[in-house]
């Protein structure tokens, strides 16, 4: 079934594995080149920062030069930016090489989500977009060991995530496959990607503000209810098994029912899971590795669901301006939430973090039965075409170049 994916898969893992080795790899490396905390906050903004844009701007870099130049362009600049860490060691300059690489990370993510949902069939997307989010796991949890070989002191862990972003570039340029069209949409039509999908979009800053929230935020939250180093580490872990666990099953019954059911269900079990860590788990922390476990199996399901059925609604012609603009939204909700979350955490207490997720999961769920009732089917095949199609005055390249 999933075949004629191999290329795109292996270079998603490869691209999760740079990116997340290099997220883990700054914030641990900046104490010992002396930057503080608040200056590690703000190469997080400025990455974010970088991804919103490079969302804004990839659908027309597609359009002019097509998926695969795009993914080896920014897959080196990615590299380049990479190994300037460890030459350039300097608060200003590492936030600038962060906002280019969260630019390029939203540009090569828009082509690899945008091929692989222009490639998956509707009866089968739910699964290919599971799977696809099992792979992004299953990378950034192997690089993650790279940390145990070499230490962040050194050039050596940069140069790895340099060697991945590299690595990434290698299936598709070789494949054989044939790749996607290119886009008939030279831009991002949010309006547009409103009328088609709104529980989508809904679902896809939900998914943003939730997930940003927890994986800045649930270190400080399990530190302040009193875990140690151990414990926090454990109660991550959990969220990242339950995570990966819930993709495939999620999928899976996303192919047979309506999207909007999966999400309105993972958005209900996820809020009451947050009110239970919020509660139950405030109190008794040992009950934390279970509640959390649960948590991740339904709370980060929501956006291959969401993309999914962006892409049955809008066709597959227009997957590249679906990827991009619910990356946008998605970046948006994850620059907004950390902050609300932080805000609140200092006013109420550590259970606001969960209380704050659980509550834009439970506007999400009875949002997504709303959607349902107001628009009962989705159609099997989309029917609603992007407007203003872009006039080619150049020659189109050969397929194998798009």
């Amino acid at each position: 079934m999933f075949g004629h994916m191999l290329a795109p898969f292996a270079t998603v893992f490869f691209l999760i594995a740079g990116a997340g080795l290099i997220n883990t790899l700054v914030p641990l490396r900046a104490p010992v080149e002396g930057f503080s905390q608040g200056v590690v906050g703000l190469f997080s903004s400025a990455h974010y920062l970088g991804m919103l844009f490079g969302a804004i701007a990839a659908p027309r870099l597609i359009v002019s030069v097509g998926h695969i130049r795009v993914f080896a362009a920014f897959g080196a600049i990615c590299a380049i930016c990479m190994l300037s860490h460890a030459l350039v060691v300097d608060p200003f300059a590492w936030g600038f090489l962060r906002a280019v690489n969260g630019f390029g990370y939203a540009a090569l993510f828009t082509a690899t989500d945008s091929w692989i949902n222009a490639k998956a069939p509707n009866e089968a997307r739910g699964r290919t977009m599971a799977l696809n989010t099992i792979i992004q796991y299953a990378g950034n949890a192997g690089a993650q060991n790279s940390l145990r070989i070499f230490p962040a002191s050194g050039f050596h862990l940069f140069s790895v995530a340099a060697c991945c972003f590299l690595a990434a570039i290698v299936p598709l340029a070789l494949t054989r496959k044939v790749p996607p069209d290119r886009p008939t949409q030279p831009k991002l039509q949010l309006r547009w990607l409103l009328s088609v999908s709104p529980v989508a979009v809904a679902a896809c800053f939900v998914s943003g503000f939730g997930n940003g929230s927890f994986w800045t935020l649930a270190p400080s939250f399990g530190t302040s209810i009193g875990l140690d180093a151990i414990g926090v580490g454990t109660m991550m872990t959990a969220a990242i098994i339950g995570s990966a666990i819930g993709q495939w099953p999620a999928g899976k019954i996303s192919d047979r029912v309506d999207r909007r059911y999966v999400m309105a269900g993972a958005g209900a079990i996820a809020a009451l899971m947050c009110l239970a860590i919020a509660t139950i788990g405030n109190m008794v922390p040992s009950s934390l590795t279970f509640l959390v476990f649960g948590f991740g199996l339904v709370g980060f399901a929501l956006y291959p669901a969401a993309t999914s059925h962006a892409n049955d609604m809008g066709g597959r012609e227009n997957s590249v301006s679906i990827s991009s603009g619910l990356l946008l939204v998605y970046c948006i909700g994850a620059v907004i939430g950390p902050t609300v979350a932080a805000f609140l955490m200092e006013r109420i207490g550590p259970s606001a973090l969960f209380m704050l997720i659980g509550t834009g999961d439970a506007a999400l769920a009875v949002f997504a039965l709303y959607r349902r009732r107001a628009r009962p089917v989705a159609p099997s095949e989309p029917a609603a075409p992007a407007p203003i199609p872009l006039e080619e005055t150049a020659e189109r390249p050969p397929a194998d170049l798009r």
